[in-house]
């Protein structure tokens, strides 16, 4: 019988370190709305954006490797600014009120007409949200929402963004996404009060399915404050 019980201590030392950025113009979003039925509780209209490609998709930063070398590679597509296509962006949004009761849902779209330049297009998206809200007091309010998200992966590819990162591997982007958001507004209505809205949403993901490789989404907590004179 011959008993064994290594120690192995081990450590490790970073070389270095690095930040990448980019920062510019994105790109511009246009919109319209059209109204399908406007009544005393129910509202109804379409929306339709279009998105032009001003924003940038070819940026470059220094980075250090391994070999403690500093090349500017292109950087990977969350990076880029743009989509680099144009991108139609309908939607139908329903709306209702009764009494001290709100609800409402809404269709919203991303269509990419083509590939970009680099040779890829970004995912099209559809998102559907359903909500509804309650006025306890003339000053509070109450809301539920679920927002349903589908995304599609990056069609095509840039050959020059080839970095050993997931986020150079355009199957690793889109997904499904289900979201549940509970909220409450306070409304100042006398006073000092007067004008001042605040909102506080806490949004926690109950079911999601990345595509490859990528960070879930996590809860979040959302504030507002807005001031009308």
């Amino acid at each position: 019988m011959m008993p064994m019980g290594p120690m192995m201590p081990m450590s490790m030392n970073e070389t270095g370190v690095f930040t990448t950025k980019t920062s510019g113009i994105g790109d511009t979003k246009i919109g319209a709305l059209y109204s399908l039925r406007s009544g005393d509780n129910t509202n109804i209209h379409l929306n339709l954006g279009l998105s032009i490609p001003t924003g940038k998709i070819d940026y470059t930063d220094q980075i250090l490797t391994p070999m403690n070398t500093t090349p500017s590679p292109r950087l990977p597509y969350p990076m880029q600014l743009g989509s680099g296509t144009y991108d139609i962006q309908p939607g139908i949004t329903y709306a209702g009120t009764r009494n001290s009761w709100d609800w409402g849902s809404q269709v919203k779209m991303i269509i990419r007409l083509d590939d970009n330049d680099e040779g890829y297009s970004l995912g099209d998206q559809t998102q559907v949200t359903s909500w509804g809200g309650y006025r306890f007091t003339h000053w509070l309010t109450g809301s539920l929402r679920l927002t349903y998200t589908h995304a599609d992966e990056i069609s095509g590819k840039d050959a020059l963004i080839n970095l050993p990162v997931q986020t150079s591997n355009p199957d690793n982007f889109g997904g499904e996404r289900i979201d549940l958001g509970v909220g409450i507004t306070l409304i100042g209505s006398e006073g000092a009060q007067k004008g001042h809205r605040l909102a506080l949403e806490y949004e926690t993901t109950i079911d999601q399915d990345v595509n490859g490789i990528q960070m879930e989404m996590q809860d979040m907590l959302t504030i507002g404050y807005q001031f009308s004179l």
